[in-house]
């Protein structure tokens, strides 16, 4: 049997397998892409020809028409979180999120069997503001294309648990308190987790949790319009913003913004090289139609000033207070370590956010350097890019071995069906497969609508810095026709051991003098927006 852990990244995605007593990347594409990069979450549909990453860009770069361009689809993680997205194909296929998903797994899966003749079992990362609809694509998708999805984690922990693997491992007494900042293309997530014994018992537990779908692409996107514009707009609005109607100028305006967005990201790969602030870089922008020659220079003040009006630190700053606030064990003054993971984590500004927020809670200003004396001992690109995929392909060891250790990585949130806007029956995440949400009384609007709707509350905040945690619509529960309008019927959901909600309608008998419940039925969730 083969152990994989595959991180689906926004921007790159990485599979590492297990190989003897190591750890290796896999080259999902045969190009000569950064093994540590891994290959960049792009495809473009050529004829019956799914191409990924790199081949991808060359397959978009030879459209002549924005019809073809309609094949390439870039950072397809990012759609999972939008309501009933979908594209249409040069050919008139359509397209969801959900399908281009699968098909990226089934390409993924296609190159292991090339190699492999074994089964393949999988541990998947998401970020921790996914919801269960989102987790349930992924999950779908991977399972559809052969994997055997054994677990899927949370990215942040996984990390953690790559960069925390020597002490994991010895079991050491020592109770460790860390901060995870893990801020990629699409997502920034931070959690509280700690390691050690606890009552006799060595323990990895996630303490708390935040997240926002704010990242590079973000950053990148204001690097354009709040910092490249102000330098020329004139120049920008004539190669990005010509007649959308004219299909040639449509056309000519998506080419010329690939280009613009590559030279932005290759700006800050130079300007924070070696999570170093460099003073500035010049970007030499050329563009055939219009034709304009530029030479632009963006300074590194300009990028933090930009990122303050856009009230990252604000947002930072917030979260973190939510996360120990949410946290019952863990206080500034209790850390022991901080990682910074992602290739966005790269830009100094965040560390410094950290310190800042650190020294603000009373934490020492020598103490927050020691902070990060793991941090900075860890191979930089492995950390940033590797580190949660060889996270995943560990869990997955574990998953299959002894280690006499307890883990809880289940991200802390609110499943709950309603009574009216109010929450109604709620399940905690992370109270197991064994623990029932308290037992409630079928409504009689939810008999007459013939289904249970399911919420989701995930803890994150709005870009200003204000807490604003948000309410997603999961799925719903069938509720069996035989179960009658006038009979009280009960019913409590959990996780099973598929990690899929379930429900169990059920009713109450006397037996030796206790009620005890008697089930009517079993139902698992139907997923939907």
């Amino acid at each position: 049997m083969e152990l994989v852990g595959i991180d689906f990244g926004t921007c790159n995605i990485k599979v590492v397998r297990r190989a003897g007593e190591s750890y290796k990347n896999f080259r999902i594409d045969n190009t000569s892409n950064d093994l540590k990069k891994g290959t960049a979450n792009k495809v473009f549909y050529r004829d019956n020809e799914l191409l990924l990453g790199d081949k991808a860009t060359k397959g978009r770069n030879r459209c002549k028409t924005v019809e073809e361009q309609n094949n390439y689809i870039e950072n397809i993680k990012e759609h999972l979180q939008e309501k009933n997205w979908k594209q249409t194909l040069a050919d008139g296929q359509i397209k969801t999120a959900g399908d281009v998903t699968g098909d990226i797994m089934q390409y993924i899966y296609h190159r292991f069997s090339e190699e492999l003749q074994e089964s393949i079992d999988a541990v998947i990362t998401v970020p921790v503001i996914f919801s269960e609809y989102q987790i349930n694509i992924i999950r779908k998708a991977a399972e559809d294309a052969g994997f055997h999805v054994k677990k899927i984690i949370s990215e942040p922990f996984a990390s953690f648990v790559y960069l925390m693997q020597d002490c994991i491992e010895a079991m050491e007494k020592r109770l460790h308190h860390v901060l995870m900042f893990d801020i990629g293309g699409g997502t920034l997530d931070i959690c509280l987790i700690s390691c050690g014994v606890k009552e006799g018992q060595y323990e990895v537990s996630v303490q708390s949790a935040i997240g926002v779908d704010r990242g590079g692409n973000e950053i990148n996107d204001e690097i354009l319009n709040d910092i490249l514009f102000n330098k020329n707009k004139e120049m920008f609005q004539a190669v990005l913003y010509q007649d959308e109607k004219d299909a040639h100028k449509a056309f000519r305006n998506r080419v010329n913004r690939y280009s613009v967005m590559e030279e932005i990201e290759d700006l800050k790969n130079e300007m924070f090289h070696d999570e170093i602030k460099n003073q500035s870089k010049t970007i030499e922008f050329s563009f055939e139609k219009p034709d304009y020659d530029e030479d632009i220079e963006v300074a590194a003040k300009d990028i933090y000033h930009m990122l303050d009006q856009n009230h990252w630190k604000d947002m930072i700053f917030n979260m973190l207070e939510e996360l120990f606030w949410e946290s019952d064990d863990i206080a500034p003054e209790d850390l022991t370590d901080v990682f910074l993971a992602g290739g966005t984590s790269a830009i100094p500004y965040f560390r410094e956010c950290i310190i800042e927020f650190l020294e603000e809670q009373g934490v020492e200003k020598e103490n927050c350097g020691k902070l990060f004396q793991r941090n900075d001992e860890a191979e930089a690109d492995d950390r940033r890019f590797s580190s949660v995929a060889y996270g995943a392909a560990w869990f997955n060891q574990f998953l299959h071995g002894d280690l006499p250790m307890r883990i809880q990585d289940e991200i802390p949130f609110k499943i709950y069906t309603k009574k009216g806007e109010d929450p109604y029956a709620t399940l905690e995440k992370n109270s197991g497969a064994d623990n029932y949400s308290f037992p409630k009384k079928l409504l009689l609007n939810e008999k007459d609508h013939g289904k249970i709707d399911v919420y989701q509350e995930i803890n994150t905040v709005i870009p200003d810095g204000s807490e604003n945690n948000k309410e997603v619509y999961v799925g719903y529960f069938n509720i069996p026709k035989d179960i009658e309008k006038g009979k009280e019927e009960l019913y409590r959901f959990r996780f099973n051991h598929k990690n899929v909600l379930e429900i169990q309608y059920f009713h109450r008998e006397l037996e030796n003098d206790e009620m005890i419940p008697v089930i009517d039925s079993t139902e698992e969730l139907v997923y939907g927006v």
